[in-house]
């Protein structure tokens, strides 16, 4: 039998509804990396009970860049891998002698000037140097020179005095007194025993002989064996220091050490002139 249709009630029943699948998505090969974008459709995406439904979307694996030329070392990194990879000799201390030289020989090294103009000032330096250098030793001899040549020329009397004496055999002497105006005069003459030097006065013909001769004679004994056979009464005694002189018209006589000392000549000596002349011997 037939029965009448029945409408179901909206309320509780719903219309299937198939889900729409999702657009499938390329990845990009060369891209290194791909993202998958996913696109829903507006209703099924406002409908959460119906989305769970829907047939899951199956991902493409992401595929790797492929370069076309492998990477390489570069050259220079190479020969440094290399030098690091080959044996270091082992180095040996060098001894003490020879870093002592070389140290000495960096120091000159740098010392020495770097360029044209620095040598040839430093060479006019030098020279300079030696130029005055040379100088310096010239004047100190010329000084050297003329101070030996006073002196000798003062000290020359005694010189001559002490070779006469050495060949005269007697202990002679040179007076450290002259009167003003009277030099030596001539050479040192000697003979066995005696001594004697003339000195004349600068300008005058007038002089002095001096003598010095051995003798044993004592003060008394040459009064009485010289002065008075010479002059008789008229001579001066005067004493000094220990010494007993006899002057006499411008002469006088003296003993002192076993010398009898003698002075004799037409030159106007004083009595204070001889007296000094005495003293100094």
């Amino acid at each position: 039998s037939t029965q009448k249709s029945k409408t179901l009630s909206r309320r509780y029943v719903h219309k299937t509804v198939e889900p729409l699948a999702a657009k499938p998505q390329s990845a990009k090969v060369d891209q290194p990396q791909s993202e998958t974008v996913k696109v829903h459709n507006r209703s099924t995406a406002t409908l959460p009970k119906i989305q769970k439904f829907a047939k899951p979307v199956v991902k493409k694996p992401t595929s790797t860049r492929v370069m076309d030329v492998a990477p390489t070392v570069h050259p220079m990194v190479q020969r440094v891998h290399a030098a690091s990879k080959q044996p270091q000799a082992q180095r040996i201390p060098k001894p003490s002698s020879i870093l002592k030289a070389e140290a000495i020989q960096k120091a000159l090294d740098e010392a020495k000037p770097v360029n044209k103009r620095q040598r040839m000032k430093v060479q006019k330096t030098k020279t300079q140097q030696r130029k005055l250098h040379f100088a310096r030793v010239a004047t100190a001899c010329a000084i050297m020179l003329l101070v030996g040549g006073y002196f000798t020329y003062i000290n020359m009397p005694n010189v001559s005095v002490r070779v006469a004496a050495a060949q005269a055999g007697i202990n002679a002497t040179y007076p450290s007194y002259r009167p003003s105006g009277y030099s030596l005069s001539g050479p040192v003459a000697y003979n066995d025993g005696q001594v004697s030097m003339k000195f004349a006065a600068n300008g005058s013909s007038q002089g002095y002989t001096l003598s010095q001769t051995s003798s044993g004679l004592d003060s008394t004994a040459v009064l009485e064996r010289f002065v008075k056979p010479t002059v008789g009464q008229d001579y001066t005694i005067s004493r000094s220091s220990g010494l007993t002189i006899y002057t006499f018209r411008g002469n006088a006589a003296w003993v002192n050490g076993g010398i009898l000392y003698t002075i004799e000549g037409d030159a106007p000596l004083t009595n204070d002139q001889i007296q000094h002349i005495a003293l100094s011997m």
